[in-house]
C-alpha cells in the first residue's frame, strides 16, 4: 500500500442529489490504493440517507473517518478543525456536495504540489448554476506560480478544490466565532499572508455548485443581514487592522481581496438588484464599515481592482475614492504638459485620457449626426467645458436629466452626465469628429466608448464600421475620433472581410456565432432588404401580451407589411398561434435572426429588446452595424410609476411609445425619461385592452406583482423564465400571501357565497407555485403554460392586487378592485404620476383582517364597482372603445412613411 498522500475532507449537506453527485465523483478517482484518506463530513446533525450513502460507497475502504456536528450549535468552523486534525496525509483537499472534477484530479493535484514548493495549489474554478449556458470562471488561468507580492490581483477565491499542505493548514485553524463563509476566507487569506505564493493549476478544472460571493442570482447570503454587517464589522475590518498592526502595512493582495469582498455586497444590491435587506440604521452602519475598510486600501489598488469592471468603471472608481476621502465634489484640475490631471487635493487619480465619452446612440437625420452620450461626472462645468469637434467646427452638447444613475441599496451612488449633440455633416471627402475638454483655453482630446446596442460602432473590432446615407463611419483608436468617408462597394467588401478576420481572432465563443450570423445576413440581404418587416415580441416564453394582440391585427391588414412574432418553440402560445393560422418565429433559429436584422420596426411590450433576443451588449458589438430597426414600445404594464431605469428613451433607443392614459404621458414627459422633443409619446390606448369584455363569474382574482427581494436574479434576460428560489418560503412575500389564501374567514365566506379564489402568480413568481399548498376554493395558477390573463380578467368578478399593472386591465372593464398594501411588502418601484391612495380604482387595505372584511362584504353584495372608483376610471383612460389596435396601426403606418 502507498503512504497516505492526501486527506480528502468531503463536505455533505441536506441535498441528497448533490451528495450522491460528490460520492460518485470521489469513487471514480484514479488513485493509488491507500494513498487517500477519506474524511466524510456530514453538516447535518441527523445523518439520515447520507450515512447510508457513505456506508455503501466506501464499504470497501479501510480507515474512513466520519464526522458530524456534535450539537446543533456547533459552528461549521469547528467541524472543519476536527477534520483537519484528523488528517494524516501530506496534503488536505476540501470538496463539497454537488461539486465535480475529473477522475484523475486528486492524483494530478498531488503531482503538481510535489513539483512546486508552495503550500497552495488552486485549479481553475468554474461555476455550474444548473443551466445550459456557459459557466462563469473565477481565479486560475495558465499554469504558473504566483507571487502575491508582485501579482496582487490574482489570488484564489475559495478553499474548495484547492490542495493545501496539511502543516500549513493546521497553522491557520478556522475561527469558530465566525460564520462559515467568513471562517473559510479567513483561513485561506491567513495562509496566503504567511507564504505569499501559490500555484495556479490552470490545466485542471474544479466545477462547483454552491454559489460564491459574486453569484448574485443564487447566493443565499445576499438575503442575510449578517453577510453585510457582521462580515465587515466583526471580521474583515478587524483582520485588516490586525495585519497592519503586526506588519506595519497591508499586503496588496489582501487589500484587493478586501475590496472584492466589499464590492460583491454592493453589486448584489446594485440598481434593480436591491434586496431591501438593509435600510435605515442598518444601511448606515454598513456604509460606515465600508468607509472604514476603504481607509485601509491604497488608492492605486482601488483603481486596479475596478479597471474595466463595467462600462462606467471610471465613475465607479471615482465613487469609491470619493467614499474613501469623503469627497464627492468635482475633481481638482491641473495642467501637466499635454495632460490634464484630475485629483482630490494633492492626490491625483486620473488624467483626461481616462475619462472617455460614452456614445450611447448615434443616428443620421436631415444631413446631421444626432448623438446621445454620457461622460463621468468629475469635471466642474465652470472650469472644464465639454465640446464636440467636427472638422474645424465645434458644437456644444446640450446636457439633460436623462437617467444615468447608479444606486446601491436604493440610494444614489454616482451619476454620469447625459447629453445630446447635433453634428452637421458637410460635403468633404473625409470628416472626423471627436470630443474635447477645454480647460484654461487649452483643448484636451477625449477618447470614445461604444457600450450600448445602439452605439453603432465598437472598439472591439478593428474593422467595424457603420453605413448610412452613402457614407461610412469608423472609429480611429489612434486619434480617439470617428472618421466619416464616402462608402465605396469594394471598400465595404474589404471592411466586411476584415470584420470576419477580427471575429476569428477574438477567441470568444460568441464571436463564432456572430460571424455565422453576419455571413447569413449578407446571403439573405438581397432577398430580404426590400421586405417591410415588423418584428413583434413579448416575454418570449409566453405570449398573450400587447405585442401579440397588435401582431394579430397587423397580420390581418394585408398591406405589404411582413408581421413576424417571436416566441419560444416550447411555449403553449406558440402552438396556439399555429392553430390560428400564423407562422411564428422561434427564438434561436436562423429565420429569427435574419428577420430581426432586416426589420424596419421592433414592436415590444417589454424593455431590453436585444437581451430578449439573447443578444447582450458585449455580443451586439459584433453585429451593431447591422441593427437598423426602430424600437416601438406597446408596454407590458402602464407607465405610471418611477421607472426611468427601465423606460428612459435610450434604454432601447425607443422611437414610439404608445400609452392608454394622459397620466402616463405626464409621467413619461418628465426630463429623466428624455422623451420631450422627440415626438415619441402617443395617446392611443394599448392593444390588449381590445380583448377585454366583462364575462364575470363568481371568481375573486388575487393578482399581486412580484418583489425583487423575493425572486432569483435574472440569469440571461427577462425572456427566460426565472429559476426556483429555495429561500422563497422564508420571504415576507410568501408569508403574506400564504396567510391570505389560507385565511379561515375568507375561505368560509367564499364557500358560503359560492366563489372561487384564483391566485395567479406573476411570471417571475410562477416558479414558486409548489410552495403554495392551497385547498379549495383557492386555486394557485402560475402565469405560464397555457394560462390566459384575458380569460381570468374577463371571467373574474373582483380583483385584489397591489401595484401590479393588471389593475388597469380590470379597471378598463369597470370592475371592482381592492388594493392589498401590507407594510411588510414595500413596493420596488416608487409611485410616479399615479398615486394609489388618491387615484386608485378601489379601497386600500393594510392588513389581512381588513382585506378579508372588504372581500366578504363584496361577495355578499355581488361585487359591484362603487361610483367613486368608476368615475376615477373614466378620468384615467383616454379611450374605452376597444379600438386601440387600429389607432396604433395607423400611427405606425404614418411613422413608416415619414421616417423609413
Amino acid at each position: 500500500m502507498s503512504p497516505i498522500r492526501v486527506s480528502v475532507l468531503a463536505v455533505f449537506g441536506r441535498d441528497e442529489t448533490q451528495n450522491r453527485q460528490l460520492i460518485d465523483c470521489l469513487t471514480r478517482q484514479k488513485t493509488a490504493r491507500g494513498s487517500v484518506q477519506w474524511i466524510l463530513m456530514n453538516t447535518v446533525l441527523s445523518a439520515g440517507q447520507t450515512s447510508d450513502s457513505f456506508a455503501t460507497a466506501f464499504s470497501h475502504v479501510d480507515g474512513v473517518v466520519r464526522l458530524s456536528p456534535e450539537s446543533e450549535d456547533e459552528p461549521m468552523a469547528a467541524l472543519y478543525n476536527r477534520g483537519v486534525q484528523a488528517a494524516q496525509g501530506d496534503y488536505i483537499l476540501i470538496v463539497r456536495a454537488g461539486d465535480t472534477f475529473s477522475p484523475n484530479y486528486i492524483t494530478a493535484m498531488v503531482r503538481l504540489a510535489d513539483r512546486h514548493p508552495v503550500p497552495v495549489v488552486s485549479p481553475r474554478h468554474v461555476f455550474d448554476d444548473g443551466t445550459d449556458r456557459a459557466a462563469d470562471r473565477f481565479d486560475g488561468g495558465d499554469m504558473a506560480e504566483i507571487d502575491l507580492s508582485a501579482s496582487a490581483l490574482r489570488f484564489p477565491l475559495t478553499l474548495f478544490g484547492t490542495l493545501i499542505k496539511t502543516n500549513a493548514m493546521r497553522a491557520h485553524p478556522f475561527k469558530e466565532t465566525l460564520s462559515r463563509r467568513d471562517a473559510e476566507a479567513d483561513a485561506l487569506w491567513r495562509l496566503l499572508l504567511t507564504h505569499e505564493r501559490w500555484l495556479s493549476a490552470g490545466t485542471l478544472t474544479y466545477t462547483y455548485r454552491t454559489p460564491q460571493e459574486a453569484h448574485f442570482a443564487t447566493c443565499p447570503d445576499v438575503y442575510d443581514r449578517a453577510w453585510y454587517l457582521d462580515s465587515l464589522q466583526e471580521w474583515l475590518y478587524p483582520l485588516l487592522q490586525e495585519v497592519r498592526g503586526s506588519r506595519g502595512s497591508l499586503p496588496s493582495f489582501l487589500q484587493a481581496a478586501a475590496l472584492y469582498w466589499v464590492r460583491c455586497r454592493l453589486e448584489a444590491n446594485r440598481n434593480n438588484r436591491n434586496r431591501r435587506v438593509l435600510e435605515g440604521d442598518g444601511l448606515d452602519r454598513f456604509w460606515d464599515s465600508v468607509k472604514q475598510i476603504l481607509t485601509e486600501i491604497d488608492d492605486e489598488i482601488i483603481g486596479q481592482v475596478l479597471c474595466g469592471a463595467s462600462p462606467d468603471n471610471f465613475s465607479e472608481k471615482v465613487f469609491w475614492l470619493g467614499l474613501k476621502h469623503d469627497r464627492f465634489s468635482p475633481a481638482d484640475l491641473s495642467a501637466q504638459g499635454e495632460e490634464l490631471r484630475l485629483s482630490f487635493g494633492d492626490k491625483p487619480f486620473a488624467s483626461h485620457r481616462q475619462t472617455p465619452v460614452n456614445i450611447q446612440s448615434m443616428d443620421y437625420k436631415h444631413g446631421a449626426l444626432e448623438i446621445d452620450g454620457t461622460i463621468a461626472n468629475v469635471y466642474d462645468e465652470k472650469q472644464a467645458v465639454l465640446q464636440a469637434r467636427i472638422g474645424d467646427q465645434t458644437a456644444a452638447p446640450v446636457f439633460c436629466e436623462r437617467f444615468a444613475l447608479t444606486k446601491y441599496f436604493g440610494r444614489s451612488a454616482f451619476k454620469q452626465r447625459a447629453f445630446h449633440v447635433t453634428l452637421p455633416l458637410g460635403s468633404e471627402a473625409e470628416q472626423r469628429f471627436r470630443f474635447e475638454i477645454v480647460y484654461n483655453g487649452r483643448v484636451y482630446p477625449l477618447g470614445l466608448q461604444f457600450d450600448t446596442h445602439f452605439s453603432r460602432l465598437t472598439t472591439v473590432l478593428k474593422h467595424a464600421s457603420w453605413r448610412f446615407d452613402g457614407k461610412v463611419a469608423q472609429y480611429d483608436a489612434a486619434t480617439g475620433s470617428v472618421v466619416i468617408r464616402k462608402n465605396r462597394p469594394l471598400s465595404q467588401i474589404g471592411r466586411e472581410l476584415g470584420v470576419w478576420v477580427d471575429l476569428l481572432c477574438t477567441r470568444d465563443k460568441r464571436a463564432v456565432a456572430m460571424l455565422l450570423m453576419r455571413m447569413g445576413y449578407w446571403l439573405a440581404h438581397p432577398w430580404m432588404r426590400r421586405r417591410h418587416i415588423w418584428f413583434f415580441l413579448d416575454k418570449i416564453y409566453k405570449g398573450g401580451d400587447n405585442a401579440e394582440y397588435l401582431f394579430r391585427y397587423v397580420a390581418g391588414q394585408h398591406d405589404g407589411v411582413k408581421a413576424k412574432y417571436l416566441i419560444d418553440r416550447r411555449a403553449p402560445d406558440a402552438a396556439k398561434l399555429k392553430r390560428d393560422g400564423f407562422r411564428p418565429l422561434y427564438r434561436g433559429t436562423f429565420a429569427h435572426y435574419m428577420n430581426l436584422l432586416h426589420a424596419e420596426m421592433l414592436i415590444a411590450s417589454n424593455s431590453t429588446v436585444l437581451e430578449l433576443n439573447h443578444i447582450s451588449p458585449a455580443t451586439s458589438a459584433y453585429i451593431r452595424d447591422l441593427i437598423c430597426f426602430h424600437v416601438v414600445c406597446v408596454q407590458h404594464g402602464l407607465s405610471v410609476q418611477r421607472i426611468a431605469a427601465a423606460q428612459n428613451r435610450l434604454r432601447d433607443n425607443t422611437r414610439l411609445y404608445f400609452c392608454a392614459s394622459p397620466v402616463e404621458i405626464d409621467n413619461l414627459s418628465r426630463p429623466i425619461y428624455d422623451y420631450e422633443g422627440y415626438d415619441a409619446l402617443r395617446l392611443t390606448g394599448v392593444p390588449r385592452f381590445d380583448g377585454l369584455t366583462d364575462r364575470a363569474q363568481k371568481q375573486i382574482l388575487l393578482a399581486p406583482t412580484w418583489r425583487m427581494q423575493a425572486a432569483v436574479t435574472v440569469r440571461k434576460n427577462e425572456g427566460v423564465q426565472r429559476d426556483y428560489n429555495p429561500l422563497f418560503r422564508e420571504s415576507p412575500y410568501f408569508k403574506v400571501y400564504n396567510e391570505l389564501i389560507h385565511h379561515p374567514r375568507l375561505l368560509a365566506a367564499a364557500r358560503e357565497y359560492g366563489y372561487t379564489i384564483a391566485y395567479v402568480l406573476h411570471p417571475i413568481v410562477s416558479p414558486q407555485a409548489r410552495d403554495f399548498e392551497a385547498e379549495p376554493p383557492v386555486q394557485v395558477i402560475p402565469s405560464t403554460g397555457d394560462m390566459s390573463y384575458e380569460t381570468l380578467f374577463c371571467e373574474s368578478a373582483l380583483m385584489v392586487t397591489d401595484y401590479s399593472g393588471v389593475q388597469f386591465d380590470f379597471a378598463y372593464m369597470r370592475k371592482p378592485l381592492l388594493y392589498y398594501l401590507p407594510d411588510a411588502l414595500p413596493k420596488h418601484y416608487e409611485e410616479g404620476a399615479f398615486q394609489t391612495e388618491t387615484m386608485g380604482f378601489g379601497e386600500v387595505c393594510r392588513d389581512v383582517e381588513s382585506l378579508t372584511d372588504k372581500l366578504i362584504a363584496a361577495m355578499k353584495g355581488g361585487c359591484v364597482m362603487p361610483d367613486e372608483y368608476r368615475q376615477r376610471a373614466d378620468r384615467f383612460f383616454a379611450f374605452d372603445d376597444h379600438d386601440n389596435c387600429r389607432r396604433i396601426y395607423e400611427e405606425l403606418i404614418r411613422y413608416q412613411k415619414e421616417n423609413l
